[in-house]
């Protein structure tokens, strides 16, 4: 009995540890609201996304059944890029209910993005705002080659138009351009959400709220942070 008893417990600890060190998403607990300790914690499932580690995620069903009961509890907002080739909670390595996830064409900071923005950091208290553009982005590429583009599709590109055109000099219309332009975008995003709103910006003066800026290589998986 004494022998069973043994093996069991070490039975135990092994899944225990293999479990913690396999690649797997903890779900059992939520990450610390402290703005330092979310962005170690995108960090770090960023790393593991690079390395091909599988985002394996124990507990699916009870963890569905939990955020459909007590609500959702993410730890970050992430504006991003409308592409198939950005699934964010991969790259991030986090499980459901960890991000709330923002994509439109271009990731521009439109009406209806700052306002989720604002939704995500007021009600969910999501205490960091990841702006987050990336490489062959079709968006701007047809503003960098200044392409005619009819119906609301063009006219959602009118900002990031905008913002090309307040740049000190004159795009090219290679590859480097266009990250010069995603860059570009993705500061004005930052800057324009804690300029547009109060809110916003008192909850980053107290430290209570990081907006961070970052691009993402499309073939590499890696995270820049600007």
């Amino acid at each position: 009995m004494l022998f069973f008893t043994l093996c069991l417990a070490v039975l135990l600890l092994t899944l225990t540890i293999y479990a913690s060190d396999s690649g797997r998403v903890r779900t059992d607990d939520f990450a610390d609201r402290d703005p330092d300790d979310v962005l170690r914690q995108l960090r770090e499932g960023n790393a593991k996304f690079v390395a091909g580690e599988p985002r394996v995620i124990d507990g699916i069903i009870t963890l569905r059944e939990r955020l459909a009961k007590e609500g959702q509890e993410p730890i970050a907002t992430v504006i991003a890029c409308s592409d198939s080739r950005i699934p964010v909670e991969d790259i991030f390595h986090q499980p459901l209910g960890q991000l709330f996830v923002i994509s439109t064409a271009g990731n521009a900071a439109n009406v209806p993005t700052q306002g989720t923005v604002r939704y995500g950091v007021e009600h969910l208290h999501t205490p960091v705002v990841v702006v987050m553009g990336h490489n062959h982005c079709g968006a701007v590429k047809a503003v960098v080659v200044r392409s005619e583009e009819s119906g609301k599709f063009g006219e959602m590109l009118e900002p990031l138009a905008a913002v090309r055109d307040s740049l000190p000099e004159k795009l090219g219309g290679d590859e480097e351009a266009e990250r010069t332009l995603a860059i570009a975008n993705v500061e004005k995003t930052a800057e324009k959400l804690l300029a547009d709103d109060d809110f916003l910006r008192k909850k980053a003066e107290k430290g209570e709220l990081r907006i961070v800026k970052a691009m993402y290589d499309i073939k590499s998986g890696e995270v820049e942070w600007l």
